[in-house]
């Protein structure tokens, strides 16, 4: 009995809610040290990438004036709930958990679809499962 016990709430804790990371809302983040950083940056209301040049992305300030920023000097985003996305590849991942790894997610647009991916540190490669992740020498 104690063990179906031990078990349910395993179970229980492991398919609860997590806290997701929240930070500053509405920020562009050319680099993983500005998550922690609270300054006075523009704040944005849009992102998106440039077309035709997709090497560029388009940037709304709240102030209505727009900016063309390459793609490759900006590290992420936060959105206007303040949860952090970071570029990667052609893609942003949502940084769910900065704890001994850190832990992405990123949204299919198939319905009910999520990518789950960690890193060693925020700004390291991205792997499938915690433990290569965990075994990333680069990012020491």
């Amino acid at each position: 009995m104690r063990q179906i016990v031990l078990f349910l709430a395993i179970l229980v804790t492991a398919c609860a809610p997590q806290q997701r990371l929240r930070v500053e809302p509405n920020r562009l983040l050319r680099h993983s040290a500005d998550v922690n950083n609270t300054g006075v940056d523009q704040a944005i209301t849009a992102i998106r990438p440039a077309f035709p040049s997709f090497g560029n992305l388009v940037v709304r300030y709240a102030d209505g004036r727009t900016e063309k920023v390459s793609r490759k000097s900006v590290w992420g985003y936060t959105d206007k709930k303040g949860r952090v996305y970071r570029q990667y590849g052609n893609s942003y991942y949502e940084v769910i958990d900065m704890g001994e790894v850190v832990q992405y997610e990123r949204k299919n647009p198939q319905p009910n679809q999520r990518y789950r991916r960690y890193s060693k540190t925020l700004d390291s490669k991205l792997y499938l499962t915690r433990k290569k992740a965990l075994r990333d020498v680069a990012a020491l």
